[in-house]
């Protein structure tokens, strides 16, 4: 009766796989399948978002005006807390709302809307509104940053120009985008990043007229160690005489080496904004705090903005103060 239990045995095993009326090996297993991953969070391109609007932003401003202040900025504003940009899809208008820093150093709250009918410019590069006014113009603007000609995805700039007869003028600038979720920030290894610079720098001797530079000429580098949650960004300030009255570069003058700034600085924890602050690092005497603030922008923190605000005493050129916008993508 074995005999037989074992000969029924070996029969079933050459059926589910022998050949030869040999002997059956047993059937491979089937391996455990491999799990699916999970899919990333999605995110909708700068340029095809469609309905209403209300971008949070970093932001910075400094009062162009003719006074004897001397070199005079406000602080950087961080990521949440500049002004807000508020899109009406239905009427195509912008309405931008924030505190505005004037030359007397008494902080405002300032909103303007401009229309479909102010636009000046409209394509691939940037969004220009102009409003009729008396005295300093009132311009908003968002733009495409690029780096080496190639445009960003997910970031953007904006410049707000504003002011009137009967108040100073000034120059905002803000990062604004399409934030990295806070949950596909990376939490470990690290990345540097290509980037782009501008804004704008005052230079005086104590109590005169300041000299005003364009810092679109400048460099900049950062690097994001997502596992400690350090930044690390150096800024190489060059400026070209610039005319604030008409926002343009004076042409045909040389650029002006106006100094050397290191900044390091933090992520927020679970979040996807950062912010330090800047050392001159060029012999000049830092007066006050100079700081920067941004956000990273797109998937796993593909692309990042942040504003500066930076002021020396007593350099080559008096004092300097500066304010504008670092932007970049990972290499």
């Amino acid at each position: 009766m074995k005999k037989m239990l074992l000969l029924g045995a070996m029969l079933t095993l050459s059926a589910c796989g022998g050949s030869g009326g040999g002997l059956a090996t047993l059937p491979t297993p089937t391996p455990a399948p491999t799990p699916t991953p999970t899919p990333g969070p999605t995110y909708t391109k700068f340029a095809d978002l469609t309905g209403d609007q209300l971008f949070q932003t970093a932001s910075v401003t400094m009062p162009i005006a003719s006074n004897t202040d001397g070199a005079i900025n406000s602080p950087s504003q961080a990521f949440g807390s500049g002004y807000t940009i508020d899109f009406d899809a239905a009427t195509n208008s912008y309405t931008v709302s924030g505190i505005m820093n004037v030359a007397t150093g008494a902080p405002v709250t300032h909103s303007q809307t401009f229309v479909q009918s102010e636009i000046t410019r409209n394509d691939a590069d940037a969004l220009i509104f102009s409003k009729p006014s008396t005295g300093a113009p009132n311009v908003f603007i968002i733009s495409v940053p690029k780096v080496n000609n190639v445009p960003l995805t997910y970031t953007r700039i904006s410049a707000w120009n504003t002011g009137s007869s009967s108040t100073p003028n000034i120059f905002a600038f803000a990062m604004l985008g399409v934030p990295t979720k806070a949950s596909d920030v990376p939490t470990t290894g690290s990345a540097t990043y290509k980037t782009g610079v501008g804004g704008v720098a005052s230079t005086a001797a104590a109590a005169s007229a300041p000299v005003f530079y364009d810092l679109s000429h400048s460099t900049a580098t950062l690097s994001a160690n997502f596992a400690t949650g350090s930044i690390t960004t150096d800024l190489t300030l060059t400026g070209v005489l610039f005319n604030p009255l008409t926002g343009g570069a004076t042409a045909g003058q040389p650029d002006v080496a106006l100094g050397i700034f290191n900044g390091t600085g933090l992520l927020n924890a679970g979040a996807n904004t950062f912010g330090g602050s800047f050392v001159p690092a060029n012999g000049a005497t830092a007066l006050g705090s100079s700081n920067f603030f941004g956000a990273f922008f797109g998937p796993q923190a593909l692309e990042f903005g942040y504003v500066y605000d930076l002021r020396t005493v007593n350099g080559a050129f008096g004092d300097l103060a500066a304010s504008g916008y670092v932007y970049g993508i990972k290499q």
